[in-house]
């Protein structure tokens, strides 16, 4: 794959002619739905190359450094740029050891390491339960401990019918 060439310009789609009489207004929004479109067509592409590239990466560093290790390279500096094998000790909780993991930090003196925390697509999931169950109204006992917000968007979905 050659990641040197550049990506292509945006290019706006040709407008599609449309049989009736347009008004200003629908045009306006016309243009801005086949922009918008046409941009998230160009952002899809996009995150697809970028997975393509990072794969590639991933596996060329893999390579370099089995091969640097093979021939017991520690480093080594070409044009300009220094390539060292670096190993770096990560840690995480064995599954179902969660709970435990955090009563042995605190035991330990290590308790400030740990913090809870709730999953925000968990969060807004029961605000949206509750407003239902509850005539479209938050419940004043969350309401007072949550930041509700609306986030505006646009829908954009295949369509079966021709326009």
């Amino acid at each position: 794959m050659d990641y040197e060439q550049e990506w292509p310009e945006f290019e706006e789609p040709a407008a599609q002619e449309q049989e009736e009489a347009v008004t200003p207004t629908a045009n306006a929004m016309y243009e801005l739905a086949e922009r918008l479109k046409a941009l998230r067509d160009e952002k899809k592409k996009a995150e697809d190359y970028l997975k393509e590239v990072t794969a590639d990466k991933d596996q060329t560093e893999k390579q370099l450094f089995d091969l640097m290790i093979q021939t017991e390279t520690e480093n080594f500096t070409r044009k300009g740029t220094r390539f060292s094998v670096t190993i770096k000790t990560r840690a995480s909780a064995k599954a179902g050891c969660k709970e435990d993991l955090f009563a042995a930090l605190r035991s330990h003196g290590y308790g400030d390491l740990v913090y809870e925390t709730v999953n925000a697509n968990s969060l807004t999931s029961l605000v949206k339960e509750l407003k239902e169950a509850n005539e479209q109204e938050v419940p004043k006992w969350i309401a007072d401990v949550v930041n509700l917000y609306d986030q505006s968007s646009v829908s954009v979905t295949k369509s079966t019918r021709k326009s």
